[in-house]
């Protein structure tokens, strides 16, 4: 990477939980910015650990990587939706377990995409980890990625945010 762009993504990691264009989609459960608060927590402690171990840390794209995703493809669609297919109901009562699981991953992932690193944990190692992982991630246990037939679920225009 080129060293310019180091400062930016920790500017974008540092400033997202700060963030504020979803926040009226959250007026009863946790916002994805409280969310994300909590996640760069985890991140950093992990971050932390890490070093004291002497082992590979996250790189800032790496960390910013981790943030996006794990909000905005899981957290979010797992807070906003309630599942009625029989097995789970994922609402303000679940935000518990969904943190407890998607922390689990975060480790996971990381660990994984450490195995291939001796110093720093790129962006590209987290995405090359991830399907040797996938199986492995407790977020599976959601069914959130579980495949459906196109006629078993309706889908809706999107609305604006």
């Amino acid at each position: 990477m080129d060293a310019r762009f180091r400062p930016v993504y920790a500017r974008l990691y540092w400033n997202y939980p700060t963030l504020d264009a979803a926040s009226r989609l959250f007026p009863v459960t946790e916002s994805p910015w409280d969310f994300a608060e909590f996640l760069v927590g985890r991140i950093e402690a992990m971050q932390l650990r890490r070093e004291a171990a002497g082992s590979a840390l996250l790189r800032e794209d790496a960390k910013y990587l981790l943030l996006t995703v794990f909000t905005q493809m899981i957290y979010m669609p797992m807070a906003l939706a309630s599942r009625k297919d029989g097995a789970r109901s994922y609402d303000l009562a679940d935000i518990g377990e969904i943190r407890q699981l998607i922390a689990a991953d975060l480790e996971t992932l990381t660990q994984a995409a450490a195995e291939d690193e001796e110093r720093l944990i790129t962006a590209h190692a987290i995405l090359n980890a991830l399907p040797k992982i996938w199986r492995e991630l407790r977020t599976g246990e959601t069914r959130l990625w579980e495949t459906y037939q196109e006629n078993q679920v309706e889908i809706n225009t999107p609305q604006r945010l």
